[in-house]
């Protein structure tokens, strides 16, 4: 059980890496056009 409990959390942390990427990819857009404006 205890092993079973570490690879469910593993499996959710991957799909949890791709939304923030794609969070962060929107935001990292808005940031460079607003130094570069600056």
């Amino acid at each position: 059980e205890a092993p079973a409990a570490e690879e469910a959390p593993a499996a959710e942390e991957a799909p949890a890496a791709e939304e923030a990427p794609a969070a962060e990819e929107a935001p990292a857009a808005e940031d460079d056009g607003n130094k570069k404006e600056a």
